[in-house]
């Protein structure tokens, strides 16, 4: 008789208890689970400070303040799923005080507790991705700042949550913003035109166009300027490559300019490939002008030194 008795308990808890897990749906887990990444979230997010340094070209070892503010916030989620509404994520703002402060906000970053990792992206409009990728430890937070395709030129950061901002030289910052690292340089030359018509004295100019705080950010970790490159045939007569990519490390300048007709048809498209020389104590170009629309082929070749000096 007890037999029996303890059988119908036990088989009414395996009935009860199975009608509880039944009860309990994804949404709850899935409720469960991000109230777990809230929290951990959380443990992590404040302020840190410290020092972001850099080996670009141009700026070998330097250094300068930054700060990084975390915090919880949500992103949506994933469309048609069960959490397509909010998701967890982390916010925050990298900055780089100074005279000329530089900021970069994120509104999708990531922090995976079983690593102790941060990582958060930031869109920069005309440049690739920047990402923010560190480590957390106690209230230590480390790691780099890297920009999509230019992972060997990399800034680091050792940042202390809670610390005082460090007193750092931000002066390869203002350098930047100043335009000093890519500026503006007027060459000229005398090129050689494949029609075997012209032969006439012609200028060349490299400008920095105005930027942003965070492509300026950006231009720092990366061995390569948008420039503005002009060619000028005579009075107002002037072709421009716009967001030319001149590449410090390979030593090319590489530009498209296009025109459009009403009806959405190529009017002109030249193309610029150039690699950089040096005569004596001047810098300048070996340039290759070529047509893809009309009469493709080649227009010009020749060399551009920095006015005042000679190119033939």
């Amino acid at each position: 008789m007890k037999t029996r008795i303890l059988m119908a308990v036990c088989a009414f808890s395996m009935m009860v208890l199975s009608g509880c897990v039944k009860d309990r749906t994804k949404e709850d887990w899935d409720s469960e689970h991000d109230a777990q990444i809230r929290q951990q979230v959380r443990d992590v997010s404040g302020d840190y400070s410290g020092s972001l340094s850099f080996d670009t070209d141009g700026f070998t070892n330097s250094s300068a303040a930054m700060e990084l503010h975390l915090q919880q916030c949500t992103r949506l989620g994933a469309p048609g799923g069960t959490q397509s509404a909010t998701l967890t994520a982390v916010c925050g703002t990298l900055r780089i005080p100074g005279a000329q402060p530089i900021s970069l906000g994120f509104q999708n970053g990531a922090y995976d507790v079983s690593r102790n990792e941060f990582r958060a992206q930031v869109q920069v409009p005309g440049r690739p991705i920047v990402s923010i990728e560190g480590v957390v430890s106690n209230q230590f937070l480390s790691g780099r700042v890297v920009v999509e395709g230019y992972p060997n030129q990399s800034g680091y950061f050792q940042l202390d949550r809670g610390a005082a901002l460090l007193v750092a030289d931000n002066s390869a910052f203002l350098r930047l913003r100043q335009g000093a690292s890519s500026g503006f340089q007027r060459y000229q030359g005398t090129p050689y035109f494949t029609d075997g018509l012209t032969h006439a004295a012609m200028r060349m100019t490299v400008i920095k166009p105005p930027t942003q705080q965070e492509q300026d950010f950006a231009d720092l970790l990366m061995p390569v300027r948008y420039v503005d490159v002009s060619f000028n045939f005579g009075p107002d007569v002037d072709t421009v490559f716009r967001n030319a990519i001149w590449d410090r490390r390979l030593g090319t300048l590489v530009g498209k300019a296009e025109s459009q007709s009403a009806t959405g048809g190529l009017l002109y498209g030249l193309e610029l490939h150039c690699h950089d020389v040096v005569s004596g104590e001047n810098h300048g170009w070996n340039c290759e002008y070529s047509s893809y629309v009309n009469r493709p082929g080649v227009v010009f070749t020749g060399s551009f030194l920095t006015e005042g000096s000679v190119a033939q």
